[in-house]
């Protein structure tokens, strides 16, 4: 059975891996020209998805990083926290 302190990693670098996928899609637009954005370009739609996807609350990166340092140290975390994870 997972521990809370391997959940909170999990979550961790789930969060974090999300945030550098994206990071690195940014780096490919930006290098990509000025076609990048058309419509009929897939990569606008991927770099779009991306975004939209990065909003969603499970890759906010605040609450799994906190409740990771948490249980890091052996602290117990709050019950709004544990759900999170």
């Amino acid at each position: 059975m997972a521990t809370l302190e391997d959940l909170s990693n999990i979550r961790r670098n789930q969060v974090r891996c999300a945030w550098r996928a994206v990071s690195a899609l940014d780096e490919i637009f930006a290098r990509s020209g000025e076609n990048a954005i058309r419509r009929n370009n897939p990569l606008q739609r991927y770099w779009r998805d991306a975004h939209v996807g990065l909003q969603h609350m499970i890759h906010v990166p605040g609450v799994a990083y906190h409740a990771n340092a948490l249980a890091q140290v052996g602290l117990e975390l709050p019950e709004s926290m544990r759900v999170l994870i």
